[in-house]
């Protein structure tokens, strides 16, 4: 098992090994083989439970894996799973964030809400509120509900 390693093939960010990671009796990750390369983007999708966010844990180096190989970067950025939309902007915008300004973004952040089944409320503005799942798209709905 290793952990914050430098990456064997440069053009490697992660490169993971039949990765496990339990919690009692439930494994959480089972055998993960996961490799991306550097400036690929990624997006983790499962139903609650499923290990997304005890990856994220690995990944970011604030939990060590049971067994396996993990390979990432010494230096890491970790971006909490907190919800951070900008109200005042569309739901397009805020997947478009960061990004440089051009139609072609544009058809990019909306063809990303496409892929995930959310493209109808590209035009809507965002709606920010806490929430029982982090994971959950609610986020984006018109008419929030408030929990913590």
């Amino acid at each position: 098992m290793s952990a914050a390693l430098e990456t064997r093939d440069e053009s490697l960010a992660v490169d993971t090994r039949q990765l496990v990671r339990q919690f009692g009796e439930h494994p959480a990750l089972n055998g993960l083989d996961l490799k991306i390369r550097r400036g690929e983007f990624v997006a983790l999708l499962g139903k609650s439970g499923s290990g997304k966010t005890t990856l994220l844990r690995l990944l970011a180096g604030l939990d060590t894996p049971d067994s396996g190989e993990l390979l990432v970067p010494r230096s890491r950025t970790v971006v909490f799973q907190e919800p951070r939309l900008i109200n005042s902007k569309r739901v397009w915008q805020n997947v478009a964030l960061g990004l440089e300004r051009s139609s072609a973004t544009r058809a990019a952040a909306i063809g990303a809400l496409e892929e995930v089944g959310l493209e109808r409320h590209n035009e809507s503005r965002s709606r920010v509120h806490w929430c029982a799942n982090p994971s959950c798209c609610c986020s984006m709905s018109p008419s929030p509900r408030w929990t913590r």
